[in-house]
């Protein structure tokens, strides 16, 4: 009987030191198609569009997944409603790989007065980012040839 106390520690520090060593290896990635539509209800790009992810977080406790869209497709250039994604994903527990991505839930993000939040980039002249770009390289000193 005291043996299997001694034995038990032991045990669960070698199980966990195998946990902390292991490296983290990537096995496989999802492509969401381009058309791939939200629950919000929209069926038009500006609309209904899934979008990029920001951001990604899991919930443990809750086993859900959440994703962020901010900007939608376009990067800040189109009209998009932000939104959030709660959603599914099979992981294989033997290999990680993931597999069926199941959308559950969209939430579209509004004000008090219940106008949606827009991800669009504020209004500048379409240009501006380059002319800072020029105006700072031009700043760099480059040696003579």
């Amino acid at each position: 009987m005291t043996f299997a106390f001694r034995a038990v520690p032991v045990l669960v520090a070698a199980l966990a030191a195998t946990a902390v060593n292991a490296a983290p290896t990537f096995v496989n990635g999802l492509a969401l198609t381009a058309t791939l539509l939200d629950l919000s209800g929209g069926t038009a790009v500006n609309t209904g569009r899934v979008g990029f992810f920001s951001d990604i977080y899991y919930d443990p406790n809750r086993s859900e997944w959440w994703a962020l869209s901010d900007r939608g497709p376009g990067g800040g250039a189109l009209d998009y409603a932000t939104r959030a994604q709660r959603f599914t994903i099979d992981v294989n527990a033997a290999t990680g790989a993931i597999s069926n991505f199941q959308i559950q839930q969209t939430v579209l993000f509004t004000d008090a007065a219940g106008q949606a939040l827009n991800g669009k980039a504020p209004s500048r002249p379409a240009c501006s980012a380059a002319r800072s770009i020029r105006k700072a390289s031009s700043s760099i000193r480059r040696p003579a040839t």
